[in-house]
C-alpha cells in the first residue's frame, strides 16, 4: 500500500477512491473520514496522514465486516466449517504471496479473509495464521511474505 511505502501521491489516490466509493454505498462518516485524509494528502500534511490512517483503515474493515453477509454466495459453507486441508491452504497461501507481492494492502486483506472459510486443526497452521495477521495489521509486508514462504515450503 502506498501508506506504508510513504508514497504519499499514490496514498491520496488510493484514499480519493475508498471516500467516492464509500460515498457511493452510503458509508457517509467513513466517505467524509477519507475526504479528510484526501485534502490532506493534497496539502502535504504527512503528520495528519500518518495520525489518522490507522483509524480510517479499522473503520474500513469494521464497514467490511458489516456487509460480508450481504455478498456471501447463495450457498456458501458457514465461515470455519471446512477442515482445512493441505491443497486449500496451499491455494490461499499462493493467492496471500501473489497480493504481497504487489503491495495491495485491500488485496492482501482480501486474500487473508480467504483463511477464514477455513477451521485449522495444527496448532504450527494457528500459529502462522496468527503471526501473519499480525504483521499485515502492523503494515510489515516483509514478514508477512516470509511466514507465508516458510508456511508454504512447510506443507508442499
Amino acid at each position: 500500500m502506498a501508506f506504508e511505502e510513504k508514497n504519499y501521491e499514490n496514498y491520496t489516490i488510493e484514499v480519493h477512491s475508498l471516500k467516492s466509493i464509500a460515498k457511493q454505498i452510503g458509508a457517509g462518516a467513513l466517505s467524509e473520514f477519507a475526504a479528510q485524509l484526501e485534502k490532506a494528502g493534497h496539502e502535504g500534511n504527512l503528520s495528519f496522514i500518518d495520525a489518522n490512517t490507522e483509524a480510517l483503515l479499522a473503520d474500513y474493515r469494521e464497514l467490511k465486516k458489516k456487509l460480508r453477509p450481504l455478498f456471501a454466495d447463495e450457498v456458501a459453507v458457514p465461515v470455519g466449517e471446512k477442515i482445512a486441508d493441505k491443497e486449500s491452504i496451499v491455494a490461499c497461501l499462493e493467492q496471500l504471496i501473489a497480493t504481497l507481492e504487489e503491495i495491495d494492502s485491500l488485496a492482501i486483506e482480501e486474500a487473508l479473509e480467504s483463511f477464514d472459510q477455513y477451521t485449522y486443526g495444527r496448532e504450527s497452521e494457528k500459529k502462522y495464521l496468527e503471526q501473519i495477521r499480525k504483521a499485515s495489521e502492523e503494515f510489515d509486508i516483509d514478514l508477512c511474505m516470509e511466514l507465508a514462504v516458510k508456511w508454504k515450503e512447510e506443507i508442499t
